[in-house]
């Protein structure tokens, strides 16, 4: 909820309406230090003329408003507010021009913003011949990592399930504020805010054991790195690694409008609804039920392991939701094919 008059240096002539276009806060007058601490736009006005509301008790909390009530713009009840003041802004007229309070959409780039993603990449440990068996979504220091769980490699496409162990991920660290020239990670914002969904496949005669997000046109999209393999012995070729991405068709971008509920608020169940080599434009939920204060799609933190474990053949990102709700990018795998596995009489492909 920001004053019109700070959005458009100083006066009243413009309407909330106009304010579409993402706009930087920090050439403009700060009426709270809780204000928007990077780019503003998507604004609209309360017909009534009024807001109502609290901020969060909590500065570092991802929720700017544990309260907001105004006929655009709701969330919670002046329960939550917890000692907060209460606070109620209305427009009114300033010569012949009427100053409104706008509520707006805020693309944060606060030091405390959680919207990285590392492009390092994670392998395993083929020298003492492990391969990937599980992959999952994990977040340090706001940096998102797309972690693998790795194990022994068996004659036959067995795993030692017992060795099998989440690998320790190679961290950027604390970034500093003054982030904007470090290499090795990606940083949404509001010009820069989709990813591409990838289903990824490795060739006959290998195996999964490697994973990394690079950045094609501007958008993250996924890559694996596989490694040759002689099913009979179950040995890893180590010299023979290569990395692989996929070129693709343009398809339309699906696009995470501003009108979505929580996903763990939602009663339907989710379904994948993107098709691979598709961008996913991220979004936020929806202003008038949740005061647009959560990012969506949500990242999905759970494990992807096979129940029996077995090598993986390939890995993807895709996002599951459904029309009203805001869903979740998660990780699929693919895992190798039941020719090659536990069977004294397969045939073992030389390197």
């Amino acid at each position: 909820v920001e004053f019109e008059s700070d959005l458009s240096l100083g006066h009243c002539k413009t309407a909330c309406y106009e304010l579409q276009q993402p706009r930087q806060m920090n050439l403009v007058k700060r009426m709270s230090n809780r204000s928007c601490n990077g780019y503003i736009g998507q604004c609209g006005a309360s017909s009534k003329g009024t807001f109502e509301y609290c901020y969060s008790n909590n500065e570092f909390a991802s929720e700017m408003y544990s309260y907001v009530s105004s006929d655009v713009m709701r969330k919670g009840s002046k329960e939550l507010c917890q000692g907060e003041e209460v606070k109620s802004v209305s427009t009114y007229l300033s010569g012949v021009f009427h100053c409104e309070y706008c509520a707006c959409i805020c693309h944060s780039e606060d030091k405390t913003a959680h919207r990285f993603l590392s492009l390092l990449p994670q392998f395993s440990n083929i020298d003492e011949n492990q391969i990937i068996v599980g992959v999952r979504f994990v977040k340090r220091n706001r940096v998102l990592y797309l972690q693998i769980m790795q194990a022994p490699l068996l004659p036959y496409a067995a795993v030692d399930m017992d060795s099998a162990e989440w690998r320790d991920i190679d961290e950027l660290g604390m970034l500093p504020p003054e982030h904007t020239n470090l290499s090795g990670y990606h940083a949404f914002d509001h010009k820069n805010r989709e990813m591409y969904m990838k289903e990824l496949e490795v060739p006959g005669g290998s195996l999964l054991t490697g994973v990394k997000f690079i950045i094609k046109d501007g958008v993250p999209d996924l890559s694996i790195r596989y490694t040759f393999v002689n099913w009979t012995t179950g040995e890893l070729n180590q010299s023979s690694s290569l990395w692989m991405t996929e070129k693709h068709d343009t398809y339309d971008t699906n696009d995470m409008l501003y009108q979505n509920q929580l996903p763990d608020q939602c009663k339907t169940p989710s379904f994948i609804d993107t098709a691979s080599g598709q961008r996913f434009r991220f979004g936020t939920s929806a202003l008038d039920q949740d005061g647009a204060q959560h990012v969506l799609p949500y990242f999905d933190a759970q494990p992807v392991v096979p129940m029996m474990m077995v090598p993986l053949s390939g890995i993807g990102v895709t996002h599951k939701g459904d029309d009203r709700c805001g869903g979740f990018i998660s990780p699929v795998v693919f895992t190798v094919n039941e020719e090659y596995l536990f069977g004294d009489d397969s045939e073992g492909d030389a390197f």
